[in-house]
Formats: structure tokens, C-alpha cells, sequence
């Protein structure tokens, strides 16, 4: 199963107003359909010769509303989108930059850490990344704690929609592309995976992954893959191998994800005329129906005490408990 993800938006508080990302989901057995349409209708917009990349930001209202039925066309129901946003008329740049000074603190702890435990290596890469932390902008932090958002929410809606056995085979190989967006440079690239990699794994473990009970009954591929212990899964491989930034300029799919991710920038930020939007809106996954997942970022998002106090070595005793305990309610 592939997915893509792209923003559309500043995040900033100069244009203030809804910026948001978009998770395009395609089972791997429609795949190569949706890129052959795409493949053609780009050949409709720019020639058949032109390498130009196709931004949604660049087309015409007109132009955004044949990409919806010759690229997703009604008929064609293994696509589905996650949209998840940020509004920043609510949501204050100062605790957005406060969330940065207390990622810092958490990241030379855990730098601290890992030179008790006497890992040389580790131990500088959580310096170097505590130090980054702190210079990001209150955007970027805005961006990444949305991204995080829409990752974790569009691997929720791969298990609802893909849910039934005859769709198992698409979870053996599980992937998750990211447009790179501002990010210019190797080591940044490799600063965002990290800090993205420690949000979603410290939510998983702390959250859990609703999983289905019916997939308990036989070898499902998801369980399969990323189950370390009974009720228990670790991931690790997810986050960190088969998810990673790329260039939307070398893949059909995040283009396609920066069009539905403009088609629905421009809706939620009051544009008339786009058509578009009420095309792809049947294909939009949310709780209770909603059209968009909106983040806040207030005083509920801080720790309240020395963030350092909730860094610690993980205790593989005490997550197999929890594991233990969450079985038990569910029986």
C-alpha cells in the first residue's frame, strides 16, 4: 500500500489562516492505474515532452476539476485521502515556539542518557539534534507537529478502510513517502526523520495501534510484521525504513497528493469556484465525518514541569505490561 503525503500552506502567522497536509492513500493493486491517468492527464496540461513538475498551486480551478474525475475518476474506490491542519488565527505562535525550547531540553537529556549508557554515538546525535530543535521557527515546529498528526491518522484509516481479508496482501509492504517541501539539505532531512521518528514512536507506545480483533484470528501481514510480543507492536521498521522525505519532482504520487493537498487549502481557506473539492470530498477519511483534522497548539500541548522528566530508557518490562493490561480490557 502506498502513501503519499504534501502540504499546502505557509503554517506561518503572516497569512494567517488554515494551512494543511494530505495523505493520499492508493492500494498497490490500483497503483499503476492512478499513475497511467496521471501520467496522461499531466500530457494534457503541459505536452507530451515537457519534464515540468505540475504544482497544484500552478492550475486553474478548471484545470484542478479534470484532474479529479480523469485521475480519480468515481468509479475507482482505492484512494482515500487524510487531511489534517493547522489554523494559525487560533493557534498562538508563542506556544508553538515554547514547544521547540522544551523538544531541546527533551533531546540533551536524552543525549545525557545515552552517554550514562555509554553510547558514544547516540549521544552526540541527540546533541547535535538538540541544538537544531531549538533554532527551528515556530512554523517549522507547526508543520512538523501537524505532520505527525496526519502520518499517525493516515495509518488509522489504511486499517479501517483495508480492514476485510481479501485486502491483507496490501499491508506487506507498507509505505509512507513525505514531500521534502523547504527541507534543502542531507542533514536536515536527516533532523526531521529523527524528530519525526521519536513523535510517532513515543505515540504508538504510549497510545497503542487499533488494531482490528479479527486480524488476531489468522497471520495478518501487519501483525505479522511489526508484532514483538502478544498485544504488542513495535513500529520501528515503519517509521524509520519505510518512511522518508523525498522530491515530489521524481514521483507521480506525491504530485498527486500536492494537487488533493491544494484542492483543499484553497476550499478551507474560503476560495469560490472550486468544483474540485466537492469531487474528491466523498474520498476524505475522518472521525465522525469530518473534512479536516484540525491541530491546536495551547498550553495543553506543553509539560507542565521539567521536560526533562519525561525522557527516560525505555523499560521493555513495563511496555509489556501495558500490552498485558490493554488485552485484558479488550477480552
Amino acid at each position: 500500500m502506498r502513501n503519499f503525503i504534501d502540504d499546502s500552506g505557509s503554517f506561518n502567522w503572516h497569512n494567517q489562516g488554515v494551512s494543511l497536509f494530505c495523505g493520499v492513500t492508493i492500494a498497490e493493486r490500483d497503483f499503476a492505474a492512478v499513475s497511467e491517468r496521471f501520467a496522461k492527464w499531466r500530457r494534457s496540461i503541459v505536452g507530451s515532452k515537457s519534464t515540468r513538475e505540475l504544482k497544484g498551486a500552478d492550475l486553474t480551478p478548471k484545470q484542478l476539476d479534470s484532474f479529479t474525475y480523469k485521475v480519480l475518476p468515481a468509479t475507482d474506490r482505492d484512494v482515500w485521502l487524510t487531511v489534517v491542519g493547522a489554523d494559525t488565527r487560533v493557534t498562538s505562535q508563542e506556544f508553538a515556539a515554547r514547544v521547540s525550547e522544551q523538544a531541546s531540553a527533551m533531546f540533551l537529556r536524552a543525549s545525557e542518557l545515552m552517554e550514562e549508557a555509554g553510547n558514544k554515538r547516540l549521544k552526540e546525535s541527540y546533541r547535535q539534534l538538540s541544538g537544531w530543535a531549538k533554532n527551528r521557527s515556530p512554523q517549522n515546529i507547526l508543520w512538523i507537529i501537524v505532520l505527525e498528526e496526519t502520518v499517525i491518522q493516515t495509518i488509522h484509516h489504511c486499517i479501517a478502510r483495508f480492514l476485510e481479508p481479501q485486502d491483507a496482501t496490501e499491508f506487506e509492504d507498507l509505505r509512507i513517502s513525505i514531500d521534502e517541501s523547504f527541507i534543502r539539505r542531507d542533514e536536515h532531512i536527516a533532523f526531521w526523520r529523527e524528530w519525526l521518528r521519536n513523535g510517532l514512536q513515543s505515540r504508538s507506545k504510549k497510545e497503542g495501534m487499533p488494531i482490528p480483533i479479527e486480524w488476531q484470528s489468522y497471520d495478518h501481514p501487519f501483525i505479522r510484521a511489526y508484532r514483538t510480543y502478544p498485544g504488542l507492536l513495535n513500529l520501528h521498521k515503519l517509521f524509520v525504513r519505510d518512511t522518508g522525505f523525498f522530491r515530489s519532482v521524481n514521483s507521480f504520487g506525491l504530485q498527486i497528493a500536492d494537487i488533493c493537498a491544494n484542492i483543499c487549502y484553497r476550499h478551507h481557506r474560503g476560495e469560490e469556484g472550486i468544483s474540485a473539492y466537492h469531487k474528491i470530498r466523498p474520498r476524505i477519511v475522518g472521525r465522525d465525518g469530518r473534512e479536516v483534522t484540525l491541530v491546536h497548539v495551547d498550553g495543553r500541548s506543553l509539560h507542565q514541569d521539567d521536560p526533562r522528566n519525561h525522557v527516560e530508557l525505555q523499560d521493555m518490562t513495563a511496555w509489556k505490561n501495558l500490552a498485558d493490561k490493554r488485552r485484558s480490557r479488550s477480552t
